[in-house]
């Protein structure tokens, strides 16, 4: 397994990568409407920006990345701000076995650049996400409308999406805006 970020991990929380972690947190929260949920796992979490200022709406978050690195970052987090809501998994969901693990909201954030096809990351991602549970996908307006026309046949029967405001970060990629995507299966 490719370790990408490892390297990159004490130094990933730029300035620039916070406030935009802090714009798809409120985009995300707004999806959600508040309430609370009782677990969620975020995907590509890389040093938990997102993840850990979300940890308040869940009983239990875990966060999973495929780089040691980046989690030993959210590590620290979590003991320094003493959060007992939030724990890791170094996990490829692309590659690894994802038998047992199961969340009532899934959140992936720009981290769906390693699946063969919209289609194939909905499969694995329905096989994480409870029956009932939700899917919330933050990325490229492109990935996001391919994800959305690929929902039901998924086994997600209700979507919806929306941009994400403020997003001129250069974090964003080719096309300088975020998409969301929140589904329901």
């Amino acid at each position: 397994m490719v370790r990408r970020f490892d390297d990159r991990a004490r130094s990933y929380d730029t300035p620039e990568r916070v406030a935009l972690a802090e714009r798809v947190s409120r985009a995300i929260r707004e999806e959600l409407g508040g309430a609370a949920y009782e677990t969620a796992i975020e995907y590509g979490c890389a040093t938990g920006l997102v993840g850990l200022s979300l940890y308040d709406l869940f009983s239990m978050i875990t966060l999973v990345d495929p780089d040691e690195g980046m989690l030993s970052c959210v590590e620290r987090k979590i003991i320094e701000n003493l959060i007992e809501t939030a724990d890791t998994l170094c996990l490829d969901l692309f590659e690894d076995d994802v038998e047992g693990l199961v969340a009532d909201t899934v959140i992936c954030c720009g981290s769906l650049g390693g699946a063969a096809s919209p289609a194939d990351a909905l499969a694995r991602l329905r096989s994480v996400v409870n029956e009932g549970g939700t899917l919330v996908v933050v990325d490229e307006p492109v990935l996001v409308e391919a994800l959305e026309g690929a929902c039901p046949a998924a086994g997600f029967p209700s979507t919806r999406s929306g941009v994400v405001a403020g997003t001129d970060s250069p974090d964003v990629g080719r096309s300088g805006s975020l998409s969301v995507l929140v589904a329901r299966g």
